[in-house]
Order: C-alpha cells, then structure tokens, then sequence
C-alpha cells in the first residue's frame, strides 16, 4: 500500500511538472523584463506550492532586473537552468516568512554562484535574515557563508524584523 501510494503522488508530481512544463515554455527564450519575470515567477513558485509574498515595486523590479542581466541572465531560460530540484528543496527547506519572489529571484543567483552575484550586487540590500544564512550555509557551509557576511559587511536582521530595500547612503 505505501508503494502504491508513493507511486501515486510521484504520477501527480510528474503531471504537475509536465504542465508547468507547457506554461512554462513560451516564456523561456523571452528576454528578461518585468512582465516576463513576474509571469515566470508566478508560474515557478505556484507549480512548486511555494506561497510567498509577489513584490510589485517599480524601483526593487528595477533593481534586480540590472542584477540579472550585469550577472549574464538574458532570457527567462537563462534564470530556470538555474531552478533545479536542488535549488527548490533547498529553497523549501529554509523558506521564511518574509521571502519574496524578488528574494527568490536573487537566492537563484547566489545559489547559482555566490562569488559572481556578490561581484555584481550594487548594495541594494545590505542585510540578512536567518532564513537566507541557512539557504546560503546549505549551500557554501557556514564557515563561507560567515566570510561572504563579513565581507560584504552585510548586517545580521534578528529574528523575523522586516529587511526593506533601501538606499544606501
């Protein structure tokens, strides 16, 4: 019985993904714009029963779109190859309560390649939550995750307090 039942919801999963597949395919040779990016997120994070937050701020859309494309992301299908079953479970695993689609999109650049997306971060946030050190520590270890802290002279948020986007002076 338990066979049965774990062949059922994998047949479920693979349906799912399959579908998302058939969304998901138009959108991947667009160039990364604003519209593209939130369509590709929705459809990312719904196929994945990821429920966080949509951000719809012009200057933070702005932000990570120059992220993106200074790190080498030109089209959608450049962000998904990075959207592995890896990426997502441990994505999933150190979800918290105030992760964004935008921080999604971010998370997928740092877990693709910490040292190139810390080369190309303009400091649009300098802060972290405990949520992102733990993705971050999953990764690359504590021991890298504390040095890129460090060094990137990022301040350490306590608990949940809300980290928002702002300009450094």
């Amino acid at each position: 019985m338990d066979r049965e039942f774990v062949s059922i919801v994998n047949d479920i999963e693979e349906y799912t993904a399959q579908l998302g597949s058939q969304e998901l395919a138009p959108l991947l040779a667009r160039k990364i714009d604003t519209q593209a990016l939130a369509r590709y997120l929705d459809l990312v994070l719904d196929n994945n029963y990821l429920n966080i937050k949509r951000v719809r701020d012009p200057i933070v859309e702005k932000h990570v779109l120059e992220e993106m494309e200074a790190f080498g992301l030109g089209t959608i299908g450049d962000i998904h190859k990075y959207v592995t079953t890896t990426f997502l479970n441990t994505f999933r695993d150190n979800l918290g309560p105030l992760n964004t689609d935008i921080g999604f999109s971010r998370y997928v650049m740092m877990y693709a390649d910490i040292n190139r997306y810390f080369e190309i971060w303009n400091r649009h946030w300098v802060a972290i939550d405990r949520y992102t050190k733990a993705f971050l520590e999953a990764r690359y270890g504590p021991e890298k995750t504390a040095s890129l802290i460090a060094e990137h002279d990022l301040l350490e948020a306590k608990d949940d307090e809300f980290i928002s986007e702002k300009p450094v002076s």
